[in-house]
């Protein structure tokens, strides 16, 4: 049997791989992770300041006191309109400001419910348990929302992709279900970019 001695590279499942994008802009305070660490899904990889974060929190805050406004008016107007206190038009103005109000909150309470924050800001968690295989974040780093690059990439590598790069005189040499032996030159887990034999 003749032996073909390759190189090329390991790569992630893409299927399995998630690059994580700002929402907001800020700036990171505290970065919680280093390249080639493992993550759970859920846990926070980094926290940011961030004003876009407080006008979506006093959005909130508005939108929800707006709302008990207007559910006190129409229900108030109501009664009214019962009582035969209360025109037709008045009642319909307030159940539909009532309407409005509902609304704006769920937009309000969603916009919150996407961008995850607490009391030391903007949350940026890991969506799926994995290894940080890349990290474009540090403390400070000035971070914008319509930024192109990552910030992370979680990727689960319990299956990976072995890229080979052979050449065309080899290609009728190297037939499906040939045996294959790699070796890499570190043995840590954390392999992208290392080179096979």
């Amino acid at each position: 049997l003749s032996e073909i001695n390759l190189t090329g590279s390991i790569a992630p499942d893409e299927n399995k791989t998630v690059k994580i994008f700002p929402m907001v802009s800020g700036i990171a305070q505290d970065v919680h992770v280093q390249l080639g660490d493992v993550v759970s899904k859920g846990q926070t990889l980094a926290i940011m300041k961030s004003a876009e974060m407080a006008g979506f929190n006093k959005d909130f805050i508005s939108a929800e006191a707006d709302l008990r406004s207007a559910k006190r008016n129409f229900e108030s107007t109501q009664d009214l309109y019962k009582s035969g206190l209360a025109s037709q038009k008045d009642f319909e103005q307030a159940q539909s400001d009532y309407q409005k109000a509902e609304a704006e909150s769920k937009r309000a309470g969603a916009v919150i419910g996407i961008n995850k924050s607490n009391a030391q800001g903007y949350i940026i968690k890991s969506p799926i348990s994995g290894f940080v295989i890349e990290k474009n974040l540090t403390d400070n780093t000035q971070v914008r929302a319509d930024n192109s690059q990552n910030l992370f990439t979680i990727a689960d590598l319990s299956d990976v992709y072995v890229l080979l790069n052979i050449y065309e005189s080899d290609i009728a040499s190297a037939q499906t279900g040939d045996p294959v032996k790699i070796t890499t030159l570190s043995l840590t887990l954390y392999l992208p970019g290392c080179a096979v034999s």
